[in-house]
């Protein structure tokens, strides 16, 4: 069946889990882009940047994990189809149930400040090294570089395409990455799940957020 793209509408849930020792967020936004739009190498970028690169050059496992300590893993996550034009962009965070508002408020922020006044010039060139020294080590991998040749065969790709790739990555323009995180990551299209056991820490919730970490 032919995947197609539909519009997510913003929209939190809490899901409460009982005794569950940690807690996760999930969230994301439908994209109506491909693989092969103009605008994809420059999204991958923005990704990167935001959270789906290395720690050192992804903002928000910097903010939340290292400048805040209040998650044991966070980032974000990029999905998007060769052959059509469907995708999802979004976030993720694991913690302690007892952060759950102070969590939400601090990735907003983060965000907000990723759209509001872009990345910078350092953080791009510093993530685009990064993503190429990934991408070489990966092809090392031999389940990895399979994975690379099926989905290249699966969709009529010329593997030429993979070096065509690598070079619109290292040719961005600070202007591209920033105008395709405004573009493609709406915050009034994301979609938010938590699951935790919430209810046992709402009281202590309450004390942290006063008292901070």
């Amino acid at each position: 069946m032919e995947p197609k793209y539909f519009e997510s509408k913003k929209t939190t849930e809490s899901i409460n889990t009982p005794d569950k020792t940690n807690a996760m967020l999930f969230a994301a936004i439908n994209l109506d882009i491909s693989r092969k739009h103009p605008d994809y190498p420059a999204v991958v970028m923005a990704n990167e940047l935001l959270g789906g690169g290395a720690f050192l050059s992804s903002r928000i496992p910097q903010r939340l994990r290292e400048n805040e300590g209040m998650s044991y893993g966070a980032g974000s996550f990029l999905d998007v189809q060769y052959k059509y034009n469907t995708g999802n962009w979004g976030v993720y965070a694991f913690f302690n149930p007892l952060y759950k508002g102070r969590l939400d408020s601090v990735l907003h922020q983060e965000v907000d400040k990723a759209i509001k006044s872009g990345f910078t010039q350092d953080e791009l060139s510093k993530s685009i090294k990064s993503w190429e020294e990934q991408n070489r080590t990966s092809l090392g991998d031999n389940g990895n570089l399979a994975g690379i040749i099926r989905s290249f065969l699966q969709n009529d790709r010329d593997l030429l395409q993979y070096t065509e790739f690598e070079n619109k990555i290292k040719a961005l323009k600070l202007d591209a990455v920033n105008n395709a995180l405004r573009k493609y990551f709406d915050k009034s299209k994301l979609v938010m799940v938590y699951g935790g056991d919430f209810e046992k820490g709402k009281a202590t919730d309450a004390k942290t957020d006063k008292k901070g970490f």
